[in-house]
């Protein structure tokens, strides 16, 4: 199942992602993405398919924005207030 962001709201898809394997590229480290959870104007949220410790916690969620910056997320906040920490440079490709 997907999540969509839009200006209206989530919007859910119970299609599952079948196209090609994304992967996130971090730290010259790959990490396999898992699914994209919802996507937004300027970010997207992915659960990734093994947790990466990040500022000594471990963090299976995580937004890359547009212009290629990873954030930790706060789940339960509203999607203008999403984006916590930028770890620095982040792209997800695709395999």
């Amino acid at each position: 199942m997907s999540f969509i962001l839009t200006a209206d709201g989530i919007v859910m898809s119970a299609q599952p992602r079948t196209d090609q394997v994304k992967l996130l590229v971090f730290e010259r480290q790959i990490y396999a993405i898992e699914q994209i959870v919802f996507e937004a104007d300027e970010f997207c949220v992915v659960e990734l398919g093994q947790t990466l410790q990040l500022n000594g916690r471990e963090e299976r969620y995580l937004a890359v924005t547009k212009n290629a910056q990873l954030f930790t997320i706060d789940a339960l906040a509203a999607p203008n207030k999403l984006l916590i920490h930028c770890h620095g440079c982040a792209r997800i490709i695709s395999h």
